[in-house]
């Protein structure tokens, strides 16, 4: 199933392109969970179908060459160091408010490129000397010299509860298209 967590972004063709970044579960014995970019295209009398549906591997766009697994619990029984751990409730009304927390904390004296920088999904967590949380992010811009943004947005916590801005990736959209 395909659960969707955040509205990357759009494009003007026939119509629409649709970009969704989704928790996507297998049904399987073999149940596991990932994230996924679905491009979605509606013509113009309204109908839609799926155009494409890519890996999207939190491990690539964070600090640190973890991966993906399903939860903490089996992170913690596998001994797992710096793989990433995907909640269960990532979707939903925002972020987590320890998440959310986190966030301003580490980011209270950015001096952000953007004129805002909005957190869109909470995407995991990964366990190191202290834990890192990912999340997906969009940077607006007030200029026209400066593109609106997607990003991955990694803070770091270290065990006495400091947070920092450790590592920002910016997408590249077309990545996720097959154009």
């Amino acid at each position: 199933s395909l659960e969707p967590l955040a509205y990357v972004g759009s494009q003007v063709v026939a119509g629409m392109n649709y970009m969704i970044l989704c928790r996507a579960t297998t049904s399987a014995k073999d149940q596991g969970t990932s994230y996924k970019m679905a491009v979605i295209y509606a013509d113009l009398e309204g109908n839609a179908e799926l155009l494409s549906l890519k890996d999207f591997d939190l491990s690539e766009f964070t600090d640190g060459d973890g991966t993906s697994i399903t939860d903490a619990d089996k992170a913690a029984d596998m001994d797992i160091v710096g793989g990433w751990s995907i909640p269960e409730d990532a979707a939903g009304a925002g972020l987590p408010k320890d998440i959310n927390e986190k966030y301003e904390r580490a980011t209270a004296s950015v001096d952000w490129i953007w004129s805002k920088v909005s957190p869109l999904a909470y995407l995991g967590s990964q366990v190191v000397a202290g834990n890192n949380y990912a999340l997906i992010c969009k940077g607006e811009s007030s200029s026209e010299e400066r593109a609106d943004s997607m990003m991955i947005v990694t803070i770091y916590e270290d065990p006495d509860g400091k947070s920092e801005l450790s590592n920002i990736h910016l997408l590249d959209l077309a990545d996720f298209t097959d154009q």
